[in-house]
């Protein structure tokens, strides 16, 4: 991607939708107005176009001609599948553990796991 700053407003913009989209600010089926994010970020549509195509390489929005710009509902086979790589590496990752623990590894491992209940 180029640099300057269109690149840079693209990248603003994609960072702020992406961050909406997965922390379910933006609920899934929502509309995405070109209009209305361009007014909200104080940017032209280019770089809302721009950021939009993105989010669509990653499969957050959908858009449809003649009709517009969604964020994508949650599939539950993705999620699922998710679930399924994200145990299996998990497990997996268990068997290189060394006994005994290590008091401050696991200090920062239930650490993490507090953070990830927020």
């Amino acid at each position: 991607m180029g640099r300057g700053p269109r690149a840079s407003a693209r990248q603003e913009v994609y960072d702020a939708l992406r961050r909406r989209i997965v922390t379910l600010d933006l609920l899934p089926g929502s509309s995405l107005s070109e209009n209305e994010l361009a007014a909200d970020h104080s940017v032209s549509r280019t770089p809302i176009r721009e950021a939009l195509v993105l989010l669509v390489d990653e499969g957050l929005v959908q858009v449809f001609p003649r009709v517009g710009s969604f964020v994508s509902r949650i599939s539950l086979g993705d999620v699922a599948e998710a679930q399924f790589l994200r145990s299996s590496v998990e497990l997996g990752s268990l068997a290189s553990l060394r006994y005994p623990l290590d008091p401050a590894v696991v200090d920062a491992i239930e650490a993490n796991l507090r953070l990830q209940e927020t």
